[in-house]
């Protein structure tokens, strides 16, 4: 019980029933060892679920202008295995997960899939205990908390000068613009630096093989230090 209550806290959340979320911190294994206790399969589908929707839901409001499929993508750059495992690992959330002996034995306590299921489970279990407001506040700080970095991290993301755009646009009103300041190297090996600017000042610096490649780097670097002066940007 005593390392139920310590999750509760580091979660924000206090559970009503107590069970729904010791289930959700079983592995099937556990119950595969003899113990007759429910694990966490059912809840992490429905976690699953209301994680999908959470995160829909916020980039949705928080990107008014970015396509369907740029929201998609990076929706799936927030929910998958191995960002989820991360932000359980942030949270110590492998010392409260209950294992069978052999799956112990193994490692499991930091198998990335079994920390992301958990994860999901957890939310699952919020949502049956408190309803979507409550899963929706765990799923945003678990999930969407840090966003950017996750972002940054993603080998898959290209959405850098997207994000920028929508962050210029919502913070100051106005657009980012790119300046070729130099180019290098022969016509067939040409090397270019492009800096971004916002509001007349020089926010970022990027390069590349292409004007495109230097401009999403320079976009990338602006979005770092914007992040660096204000934690809570998105």
């Amino acid at each position: 019980m005593e390392n139920l209550l310590r999750l509760e806290k580091i979660l924000g959340y206090q559970f009503k029933d107590k069970n729904l979320l010791l289930e959700a911190l079983t592995h099937p294994s556990y119950a595969g060892d003899g113990h007759d206790v429910p694990h966490y399969e059912r809840l992490e589908f429905l976690g699953d679920a209301v994680a999908e929707l959470v995160v829909s839901e916020y980039l949705f409001k928080k990107f008014p202008q970015l396509p369907e499929g740029e929201l998609t993508k990076m929706r799936s750059m927030l929910v998958n295995r191995e960002t989820m495992a991360d932000d359980a690992l942030k949270i110590g959330l492998s010392e409260f997960i209950i294992l069978g002996v052999g799956e112990m034995r193994q490692g499991g306590k930091n198998r990335r899939s079994i920390l992301s299921n958990t994860i999901e489970a957890i939310i699952g279990a919020v949502f049956i205990d408190g309803g979507y407001d409550a899963a929706r506040k765990i799923a945003e700080k678990l999930i969407i908390g840090g966003m950017e970095s996750k972002l940054f991290r993603s080998e898959n993301s290209k959405n850098y000068k997207s994000l920028l755009q929508e962050l210029v646009q919502k913070k100051f009103s106005t657009l980012p613009i790119y300046n070729v300041i130099s180019e290098e190297g022969p016509p067939h090996d040409r090397v270019y630096e492009v800096e971004v600017v916002v509001k007349k000042s020089p926010a970022g610096r990027g390069r590349g093989k292409s004007i495109k490649e230097a401009e999403l780097e320079a976009a990338k670097d602006a979005l770092k230090k914007l992040e660096a002066e204000d934690e809570n940007i998105f």
